[in-house]
């Protein structure tokens, strides 16, 4: 699987307020890789230096394999698409209108594009209409923000806070949208949120950041272990725990852990008590535990707060 961006100690300052701090972050092609911070976490200062909006003061990056000071970057930044805090639309103009704009300075001549991209973002009916943007609703100046994002193929896209201000349905649209060009175009994503319930639905991958630093970076299926609801057991004898558990037939996920182990889904704890005293082995602790994903995201930041 090859790297679409790769970020290498990014720090950021603006006069005395360190804005990033050592970022490193790896996003693989297919990704839909969501970064995730509370307001003025660095999320916006990120995909300005990496869109080549700014600079940053020291650590570099590489966009599909190439260095960002390689003369060949801007070559490749031609693959990717972004959207920095709120499209660039014009508001007075009809819907494509602003995609034949944006086709032009892509240097793109070719109408049928426009009306491909369009299709794409659900937004086919108005290929000729002359209704102006500034009366559509909030979700579809966003679609329409990212068909502009789109002109010229990229594949990779960039998208500041996509559901930010969208009410219920707008956000269902919107994440449908992304979902569709990952998988259907195969377009890889970078997404910001401050709502890391929103981006569970779609991401495959988090960065959690605060206060300009990287805390962690965990996959979706890390992040449903983590999450799951599970029986924690702290023990020394870990292999005499599962022997017990395969001999009566209880099938969970079984997961070790750095002292002891964790059975996971709703596995009847009082049973396993049962089974671990029926048995004779000793244990330090056995607990239920259930993170939510909020508590999951506040731990980490709260980690960090106390550090």
């Amino acid at each position: 699987m090859s790297e679409i961006l790769k970020t290498y100690n990014i720090s950021k300052k603006y006069k005395t307020q360190q804005v990033l701090d050592g970022v490193s972050m790896t996003i693989n092609e297919g990704d839909i890789y969501g970064i995730v911070g509370e307001n003025g976490s660095g999320k916006t200062t990120i995909f300005r230096i990496v869109s080549g909006l700014i600079f940053a003061d020291s650590g570099s990056f590489e966009l599909f394999g190439v260095s960002n000071d390689s003369r060949k970057i801007e070559e490749v930044k031609r693959q990717t698409g972004a959207i920095i805090e709120s499209p660039s639309i014009y508001r007075n103009f009809s819907a494509y209108e602003n995609l034949k704009m944006q086709a032009k300075l892509c240097g793109i001549d070719d109408d049928s594009v426009i009306e491909e991209v369009l299709e794409e973002v659900g937004l086919g009916e108005y290929k000729d209409s002359k209704k102006s943007v500034g009366d559509f609703s909030l979700g579809m100046r966003q679609r329409i923000g990212i068909g502009m994002a789109l002109i010229g193929n990229p594949k990779f896209l960039i998208l500041d806070e996509p559901l930010n201000g969208l009410d219920p349905a707008g956000i269902v649209e919107i994440r449908n949208l992304i979902l569709k060009l990952n998988k259907e175009k195969g377009i890889t994503f970078l997404i910001s949120s401050h709502i890391l319930t929103e981006l569970s639905l779609i991401a495959t991958k988090y960065g959690i950041i605060s206060k300009g630093k990287l805390i962690k970076e965990v996959t979706a299926e890390e992040l449903i272990d983590e999450c799951e609801k599970a029986i924690t057991i702290d023990c020394d004898d870990t292999s005499k725990i599962i022997e017990c558990l395969i001999m009566n037939r209880i099938d969970n996920k079984v997961k070790l852990t750095p002292t002891g182990l964790k059975i996971f889904g709703d596995a009847d704890i009082n049973q396993i008590i049962a089974l671990l005293c029926d048995n004779n082995i000793t244990i330090r602790s056995i607990n239920c535990v259930s993170t939510s994903i909020e508590d999951y995201y506040l731990n980490l930041i709260g980690g960090l707060k106390n550090a």
